[in-house]
C-alpha cells in the first residue's frame, strides 16, 4: 500500500509541475499585456494632466482679471458713496438745522405759555386767599353750629365727629371754647 501512496503522489506532483509550466507562460503573457496597456494608459493619463494644467492656468488668469475688474469697480462705487454721503450729510445738517430752529420756536411758545399758566395761578392763589377768611369764618361759625345742634340733641363727641366729618379733638375745643 505505500507504493501505491508513493505513485500517486509523484503523479500528483508531475501533473502541477506541468500546470505550473503552463501557467508561467500565461503569467507572462498577461503581464506583457498589462505593461503595454499600462503604458498606454499613463500616456493617456499624461496627457489629461497637461490639459488639466494649461485649463487651471488659464482659469487663474480670469480669475485674477476679474479682481482686478472687480476691485476697480470697487474703488469707482465707494468713491462715488463717498461723494453722496457727503451730499447726503450736506442735506442731513440742513434738515437738522432746520429741525432745532422748530424745537427753539416750540420751547419759546411752550415757555410763554408756563409764565402765562404761572400768572393765572398766582391769581388764582390771591383770589383763593381773599376769600378764604371769609369762608373760615364761615365754615367755623357753621361747625359751632352745628356742633351746637348735635350736642344739644345728646349725642356723642365721637358721633358728632364721625357726621360732621371732623376729628374728636375739634368737637371738644369747640365745646370747651365756643358753648360756654
Amino acid at each position: 500500500m505505500y507504493i501505491l501512496l508513493i505513485i500517486i503522489g509523484v503523479a500528483l506532483i508531475a501533473t502541477n509541475i506541468r500546470a505550473i509550466m503552463r501557467e508561467e507562460n500565461n503569467f507572462s503573457k498577461a503581464m506583457i499585456d498589462a505593461e503595454s496597456n499600462i503604458d498606454e494608459v499613463d500616456m493617456r493619463i499624461v496627457e489629461i494632466r497637461s490639459e488639466f494644467a494649461k485649463t487651471i492656468t488659464e482659469l487663474q488668469r480670469e480669475i485674477n482679471d476679474l479682481k482686478k475688474v472687480n476691485h476697480t469697480e470697487f474703488i469707482e462705487k465707494e468713491l462715488l458713496e463717498k461723494i453722496d454721503d457727503s451730499d447726503i450729510s450736506i442735506s442731513n445738517d440742513e434738515y437738522i438745522n432746520t429741525l432745532v430752529d422748530k424745537i427753539d420756536s416750540l420751547d419759546d411758545n411752550i415757555f410763554l405759555q408756563v409764565e402765562n399758566m404761572d400768572e393765572v395761578m398766582d391769581d388764582l392763589k390771591e383770589e383763593e386767599k381773599d376769600s378764604n377768611p371769609k369762608k373760615d369764618i364761615k365754615s367755623n361759625s357753621l361747625k359751632v353750629e352745628e356742633v351746637k345742634e348735635l350736642l344739644g340733641e345728646g349725642l356723642s363727641e365721637e358721633s358728632i365727629a364721625q357726621r360732621l366729618n371732623i376729628g374728636k379733638g375739634e368737637v371738644l375745643l369747640i365745646k370747651e371754647l365756643y358753648l360756654k
